[in-house]
């Protein structure tokens, strides 16, 4: 369920997905993991990570209180066990993660854009310097948040791409893996 608070999903974002089925092999099997989905909106990211992981100890975090009144509600309607919490980007959020992903606003203003946009909130769209204002901050905020070979998986424009991966970098972030408008990187030791 979507109401004017939340960002109609789109295709773009079941590559974060694809992306945590391949990164999650390569965390440690024996104890339980800490998902965040940052910007959860509708929660479907979270929610479904947390449906096909059910051992995921996942929180969906969300400065938008309406927004993450939908993520609780799609939560409980789908059955999935997750925590939310009002949060801005990570600054709430009170563990160390395994897994953090996020679906943050990362168009530009000037951008020509499709026409479902126009009714959807400009907060979960819009997003500074290009599009990157929200997307830097959460790299910057990560580290701190994410354990030794943690995954940051982030939804971005391809031509963001770039900036994003030299931000990441000068953060202990590494690069796995770019795929359509997504990008998965692994916290350095």
């Amino acid at each position: 369920r979507v109401t004017p608070a939340t960002l109609i999903p789109r295709p773009e974002s079941e590559v974060l997905i694809d992306l945590l089925h391949e990164g999650i092999k390569f965390l440690a099997k024996d104890s339980p993991h800490r998902l965040a989905d940052v910007g959860t909106g509708s929660g479907c990211l979270g929610i479904t990570a947390k449906l096909e992981y059910p051992d995921l100890l996942v929180t969906l975090l969300d400065k938008d209180r309406h927004a993450l009144a939908v993520g609780r509600s799609n939560a409980k309607e789908h059955k999935a066990d997750v925590l939310a919490l009002e949060s801005d980007l990570l600054t709430s959020y009170p563990y160390t993660a395994s897994i953090i992903v996020a679906n943050l606003p990362y168009v530009d203003k000037s951008w020509e854009r499709s026409p479902e946009t126009e009714f959807e909130p400009a907060g979960a769209l819009f997003a500074d310097q290009r599009g990157l204002a929200l997307i830097f901050r959460l790299i910057e905020q990560a580290p701190k948040r994410l354990i030794s070979g943690g995954l940051l998986i982030l939804e971005a424009d391809p031509k963001q791409h770039q900036n994003i991966i030299q931000s990441a970098q000068k953060h202990g972030l590494l690069l796995q893996k770019q795929e359509d408008y997504g990008l998965m990187f692994t916290k350095i030791v």
